[in-house]
């Protein structure tokens, strides 16, 4: 639950991926349950990566306004 406005978090994890390699976030989201399903193209509003140290740990932690399904790119 979000500490400030009382709503449900959901941990999204997702497949970020370039033309040479990809990497495996995990994205918070903030409200209704997301609605997307294994293996499907997504989009985020408002993405924000925060930089986070503890204790000699460090690493990123993504949070999102919203997770959007997209339309699956066509081949050419």
């Amino acid at each position: 639950m979000d500490r400030d406005t009382g709503q449900p978090q959901w941990v999204v994890e997702v497949l970020a991926q370039d033309s040479e390699r990809g990497e495996v976030i995990r994205v918070t989201v903030t409200g209704d349950q997301p609605k997307v399903t294994t293996g499907q193209p997504v989009r985020f509003e408002g993405l924000e990566a925060i930089p986070w140290s503890n204790n000699g740990k460090a690493g990123v932690a993504y949070r999102a306004a919203s997770i959007l399904p997209t339309a699956p790119v066509k081949a050419a």
